[in-house]
Protein backbone atom coordinates (compact mmCIF):
# COMPACT_ATOMS: atom_id res chain seq x y z
CA UNK A 1 0.00 0.00 0.00
CA UNK A 2 1.53 3.15 -1.07
CA UNK A 3 2.47 5.52 2.05
CA UNK A 4 0.38 8.64 2.37
CA UNK A 5 2.01 11.93 2.07
CA UNK A 6 1.26 14.46 4.48
CA UNK A 7 -1.16 17.73 3.36
CA UNK A 8 -2.12 21.09 4.41
CA UNK A 9 -5.21 22.42 2.91
CA UNK A 10 -6.52 25.81 3.40
CA UNK A 11 -9.53 26.96 1.79
CA UNK A 12 -10.10 30.01 0.49
CA UNK A 13 -14.13 30.61 1.83
CA UNK A 14 -13.53 29.60 5.51
CA UNK A 15 -13.52 32.48 7.59
CA UNK A 16 -10.49 31.25 9.52
CA UNK A 17 -8.19 31.28 6.52
CA UNK A 18 -5.22 33.43 7.22
CA UNK A 19 -4.47 34.26 3.69
CA UNK A 20 -8.18 36.36 3.99
CA UNK A 21 -6.43 38.82 6.21
CA UNK A 22 -4.11 39.31 3.21
CA UNK A 23 -3.75 43.58 2.04
CA UNK A 24 -5.60 44.32 -1.23
CA UNK A 25 -2.53 44.83 -2.79
CA UNK A 26 0.98 43.31 -3.76
CA UNK A 27 2.78 45.93 -1.10
CA UNK A 28 2.77 49.13 0.15
CA UNK A 29 4.80 51.83 -0.49
CA UNK A 30 6.62 55.13 1.85
CA UNK A 31 3.33 56.03 4.43
CA UNK A 32 0.68 53.79 3.30
CA UNK A 33 -0.24 50.76 5.39
CA UNK A 34 -1.45 47.59 4.65
CA UNK A 35 -5.20 47.39 5.18
CA UNK A 36 -6.80 43.70 6.21
CA UNK A 37 -9.93 42.63 3.59
CA UNK A 38 -11.83 41.37 6.62
CA UNK A 39 -11.65 43.22 10.17
CA UNK A 40 -8.24 43.23 10.76
CA UNK A 41 -5.85 45.80 10.02
CA UNK A 42 -2.38 47.10 10.86
CA UNK A 43 -3.11 47.61 14.73
CA UNK A 44 -2.02 51.68 15.84
CA UNK A 45 -0.72 50.40 19.01
CA UNK A 46 0.85 47.00 20.57
CA UNK A 47 -0.63 46.91 23.87
CA UNK A 48 0.38 43.85 26.36
CA UNK A 49 -2.54 42.08 25.01
CA UNK A 50 -1.55 42.15 21.30
CA UNK A 51 2.18 40.64 21.95
CA UNK A 52 3.11 38.99 18.63
CA UNK A 53 3.28 35.37 18.35
CA UNK A 54 6.98 35.46 17.22
CA UNK A 55 9.67 37.75 15.99
CA UNK A 56 10.20 37.08 12.14
CA UNK A 57 13.03 38.27 9.69
CA UNK A 58 12.17 38.62 6.40
CA UNK A 59 14.72 38.65 3.52
CA UNK A 60 13.09 40.17 -0.12
CA UNK A 61 9.92 42.03 2.13
CA UNK A 62 9.67 44.51 -1.01
CA UNK A 63 9.11 41.55 -3.43
CA UNK A 64 6.39 40.32 -5.03
CA UNK A 65 5.84 37.64 -2.56
CA UNK A 66 7.78 39.10 0.17
CA UNK A 67 5.57 42.13 0.75
CA UNK A 68 2.51 40.58 0.77
CA UNK A 69 4.27 37.99 3.38
CA UNK A 70 5.33 41.07 5.10
CA UNK A 71 1.54 42.42 5.11
CA UNK A 72 0.17 39.10 6.15
CA UNK A 73 2.93 38.64 9.31
CA UNK A 74 1.95 41.78 10.58
CA UNK A 75 -1.68 41.40 10.16
CA UNK A 76 -1.50 38.14 12.28
CA UNK A 77 0.54 40.12 15.25
CA UNK A 78 4.31 38.84 14.60
CA UNK A 79 6.96 41.31 15.26
CA UNK A 80 8.49 41.94 11.91
CA UNK A 81 12.42 42.70 11.18
CA UNK A 82 12.37 43.46 7.50
CA UNK A 83 16.51 43.60 5.85
CA UNK A 84 16.56 45.36 2.51
CA UNK A 85 18.79 47.02 0.07
CA UNK A 86 16.11 50.50 -0.07
CA UNK A 87 15.08 50.98 3.28
CA UNK A 88 13.05 54.53 1.89
CA UNK A 89 10.66 51.71 0.27
CA UNK A 90 9.79 50.44 3.70
CA UNK A 91 8.24 53.01 6.53
CA UNK A 92 8.63 51.56 9.58
CA UNK A 93 5.90 51.26 12.01
CA UNK A 94 4.29 49.24 15.03
CA UNK A 95 5.70 45.91 14.93
CA UNK A 96 7.86 46.22 11.72
CA UNK A 97 11.34 47.49 12.14
CA UNK A 98 12.90 48.11 8.47
CA UNK A 99 17.30 47.19 8.66
CA UNK A 100 19.27 48.47 5.72
CA UNK A 101 21.42 45.97 4.39
CA UNK A 102 21.78 42.79 1.25
CA UNK A 103 22.09 39.42 2.50
CA UNK A 104 25.82 39.57 0.21
CA UNK A 105 26.64 41.50 3.35
CA UNK A 106 27.45 38.54 6.28
CA UNK A 107 27.46 41.55 8.78
CA UNK A 108 24.23 43.34 8.10
CA UNK A 109 22.79 39.70 7.95
CA UNK A 110 24.49 38.98 11.53
CA UNK A 111 22.62 41.86 12.78
CA UNK A 112 19.54 41.15 11.17
CA UNK A 113 19.36 37.40 12.48
CA UNK A 114 19.95 38.57 15.92
CA UNK A 115 17.20 38.20 18.78
CA UNK A 116 14.48 36.74 16.11
CA UNK A 117 12.91 33.65 16.49
CA UNK A 118 12.87 32.31 12.83
CA UNK A 119 13.74 33.80 9.27
CA UNK A 120 11.31 34.21 5.92
CA UNK A 121 13.30 34.30 2.84
CA UNK A 122 11.40 35.59 -0.28
CA UNK A 123 14.41 36.63 -1.94
CA UNK A 124 15.83 35.93 -5.45
CA UNK A 125 18.61 36.06 -8.41
CA UNK A 126 18.83 39.76 -9.30
CA UNK A 127 19.35 38.70 -13.03
CA UNK A 128 20.58 35.18 -15.37
CA UNK A 129 23.57 35.08 -14.88
CA UNK A 130 26.37 32.13 -13.23
CA UNK A 131 27.56 35.50 -11.05
CA UNK A 132 23.71 36.06 -9.89
CA UNK A 133 23.75 32.57 -8.99
CA UNK A 134 26.95 32.45 -7.20
CA UNK A 135 25.42 35.94 -5.15
CA UNK A 136 22.27 33.81 -4.14
CA UNK A 137 24.01 30.64 -3.24
CA UNK A 138 26.76 33.29 -1.32
CA UNK A 139 23.82 35.15 1.02
CA UNK A 140 22.15 31.79 1.79
CA UNK A 141 25.52 30.84 2.82
CA UNK A 142 25.43 34.26 5.08
CA UNK A 143 22.01 33.43 6.47
CA UNK A 144 22.66 30.04 7.75
CA UNK A 145 25.59 30.79 9.21
CA UNK A 146 24.14 34.01 10.76
CA UNK A 147 21.04 31.47 12.31
CA UNK A 148 23.44 29.38 13.70
CA UNK A 149 25.93 32.00 15.30
CA UNK A 150 22.15 33.11 16.91
CA UNK A 151 20.92 30.27 17.86
CA UNK A 152 18.05 30.21 15.29
CA UNK A 153 16.47 27.67 14.14
CA UNK A 154 13.40 28.11 11.71
CA UNK A 155 13.42 28.86 8.17
CA UNK A 156 10.87 29.43 5.53
CA UNK A 157 11.85 29.43 2.51
CA UNK A 158 10.42 30.40 -1.23
CA UNK A 159 11.52 28.25 -3.90
CA UNK A 160 10.38 26.99 -6.85
CA UNK A 161 8.79 23.97 -8.55
CA UNK A 162 12.06 23.68 -10.98
CA UNK A 163 14.38 22.84 -8.63
CA UNK A 164 14.93 19.02 -8.03
CA UNK A 165 14.70 17.57 -4.68
CA UNK A 166 15.77 14.26 -3.70
CA UNK A 167 12.14 12.25 -4.07
CA UNK A 168 10.47 14.55 -6.29
CA UNK A 169 7.54 13.25 -7.43
CA UNK A 170 6.29 15.52 -10.71
CA UNK A 171 4.12 14.59 -13.68
CA UNK A 172 6.16 13.78 -16.86
CA UNK A 173 4.54 17.24 -18.27
CA UNK A 174 5.81 18.95 -15.58
CA UNK A 175 9.16 17.63 -15.67
CA UNK A 176 9.58 18.79 -19.57
CA UNK A 177 8.65 22.51 -18.46
CA UNK A 178 10.83 22.54 -15.48
CA UNK A 179 13.74 21.29 -18.34
CA UNK A 180 12.31 23.85 -20.77
CA UNK A 181 12.95 26.55 -17.76
CA UNK A 182 15.84 25.60 -17.23
CA UNK A 183 16.95 26.50 -20.68
CA UNK A 184 15.42 29.99 -20.89
CA UNK A 185 16.45 30.90 -17.54
CA UNK A 186 19.13 28.57 -16.22
CA UNK A 187 20.73 30.59 -13.85
CA UNK A 188 17.86 31.94 -12.52
CA UNK A 189 16.70 28.23 -11.58
CA UNK A 190 20.56 27.25 -10.85
CA UNK A 191 20.21 29.99 -8.04
CA UNK A 192 17.31 28.75 -6.36
CA UNK A 193 18.80 25.47 -6.66
CA UNK A 194 22.34 26.52 -5.39
CA UNK A 195 20.52 28.10 -2.26
CA UNK A 196 18.70 25.29 -1.54
CA UNK A 197 21.33 22.97 -1.51
CA UNK A 198 23.08 24.93 1.21
CA UNK A 199 20.20 25.13 3.91
CA UNK A 200 19.18 21.83 3.19
CA UNK A 201 22.16 20.90 4.40
CA UNK A 202 22.99 22.96 7.32
CA UNK A 203 21.87 21.71 10.74
CA UNK A 204 18.28 23.57 10.90
CA UNK A 205 14.84 23.40 10.79
CA UNK A 206 14.37 24.46 7.54
CA UNK A 207 10.65 24.45 4.62
CA UNK A 208 10.78 24.92 1.76
CA UNK A 209 7.63 26.21 -0.05
CA UNK A 210 7.73 25.34 -4.15
CA UNK A 211 4.75 27.03 -5.71
CA UNK A 212 4.67 26.17 -9.45
CA UNK A 213 2.97 28.64 -11.62
CA UNK A 214 2.45 32.01 -9.66
CA UNK A 215 -0.56 34.11 -10.67
CA UNK A 216 -2.45 37.29 -9.65
CA UNK A 217 -5.88 37.74 -8.43
CA UNK A 218 -7.62 37.47 -4.50
CA UNK A 219 -6.58 34.48 -2.37
CA UNK A 220 -8.46 31.57 -2.63
CA UNK A 221 -7.08 29.16 -0.32
CA UNK A 222 -4.17 26.47 -0.79
CA UNK A 223 -2.61 23.32 -0.01
CA UNK A 224 0.58 21.55 0.66
CA UNK A 225 1.44 18.65 -0.97
CA UNK A 226 5.10 16.78 -2.04
CA UNK A 227 2.88 15.05 -5.02
CA UNK A 228 3.40 18.03 -8.01
CA UNK A 229 -0.30 18.24 -9.88
CA UNK A 230 -0.25 18.51 -13.45
CA UNK A 231 -0.08 22.42 -14.81
CA UNK A 232 -1.22 23.72 -10.87
CA UNK A 233 -1.26 27.48 -10.90
CA UNK A 234 -1.53 29.36 -7.41
CA UNK A 235 -2.03 32.86 -6.28
CA UNK A 236 0.46 34.81 -5.08
CA UNK A 237 -1.35 35.81 -2.11
CA UNK A 238 -1.80 31.99 -0.72
CA UNK A 239 2.07 31.57 -1.10
CA UNK A 240 2.59 34.79 0.80
CA UNK A 241 0.34 33.11 3.46
CA UNK A 242 1.84 29.69 3.31
CA UNK A 243 4.95 31.41 4.00
CA UNK A 244 3.86 32.40 7.50
CA UNK A 245 1.89 29.94 8.16
CA UNK A 246 4.72 27.67 8.26
CA UNK A 247 6.38 28.95 10.87
CA UNK A 248 4.70 27.52 13.77
CA UNK A 249 3.58 24.33 11.48
CA UNK A 250 5.78 21.43 12.05
CA UNK A 251 4.38 18.67 9.63
CA UNK A 252 6.96 19.74 6.62
CA UNK A 253 10.03 20.19 8.34
CA UNK A 254 12.96 19.86 6.07
CA UNK A 255 10.95 19.11 3.09
CA UNK A 256 9.82 20.86 -0.33
CA UNK A 257 6.19 20.57 -0.52
CA UNK A 258 4.31 22.21 -3.45
CA UNK A 259 2.05 25.28 -2.84
CA UNK A 260 -1.29 24.60 -4.63
CA UNK A 261 -5.16 25.35 -4.85
CA UNK A 262 -7.08 23.79 -2.48
CA UNK A 263 -8.22 20.82 -4.14
CA UNK A 264 -8.22 18.58 -6.52
CA UNK A 265 -9.45 18.55 -10.17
Amino acid sequence: MEKRLPQRTVTGDDPTNPSLALPCREGFARGQRPIGVMSKQWPATMGHDQRPSMRVLILGATGRVGSLALARALVADHAVVALVRDPGRLEAGPGLTVLAGDIGDASAVGGAVRGVDAVIAAVGPHGNTIKDERALEAGMRNVVAAMGDAGVRRLVALSGAGIDVPGDRKPWLDRVASRVVRRMARHVVGAKQREYDVFSAADIDWTALRPPLVTDGPPQGYRLDLRLKPGARVRRADVAAALVDQLTDSRFHRAAPFVLPPTES
